[in-house]
């Protein structure tokens, strides 16, 4: 690498480049280019990480939401009716229709559904079922 000296200038600043020197400022290219991908890396980074703890949350509330409307559907045989209530993190309810599927048979829809408090997601799961015997009908 050939330097020139400036007249009137002593130290380290006084080096310049010659326009004939083809390597001159490619290293200082170099480290922008380097310091660019970096930065571009750590974003991605961050995003995905971002990412998959969004989707981390959506299926813990899932698994949630399947065991509280699990354990609501197998509470017990209710009368047709609709039931609701809250648990932890979910908003429930839970429908109860007779379907009449035949003579002598009595069979009751069941729809459980939660919504997530936090995220206003839903979860429905529904079944049919024997309907329980009507109290003081002859």
């Amino acid at each position: 690498m050939r330097t020139a000296f400036i007249a009137g200038r002593a130290g380290p600043s006084s080096k310049t480049t010659t326009p004939d020197d083809p390597e001159g400022g490619f290293a200082a290219i170099d480290a922008l280019a380097a310091l660019g991908i970096l930065a571009v890396t750590i974003s991605l980074s961050i995003a995905a990480l971002s990412t998959a703890r969004g989707l981390g949350d959506a299926g813990l509330e899932a698994a949630r939401a399947r065991t509280l409307l699990t354990g609501v559907l197998n509470a017990g045989a209710q009368p047709p009716g609709a039931y609701g209530g809250r648990a932890s993190r979910f908003a429930w309810t839970l429908d109860v229709a007779e379907e009449n599927e035949g003579p002598g048979v009595r069979v009751c829809r069941r729809r459980a559904e939660a919504r997530g408090l936090a995220s206003d997601r839903r979860y429905v799961f529904e079944t049919r079922a024997i309907c329980p015997p009507r109290t003081g009908a002859n």
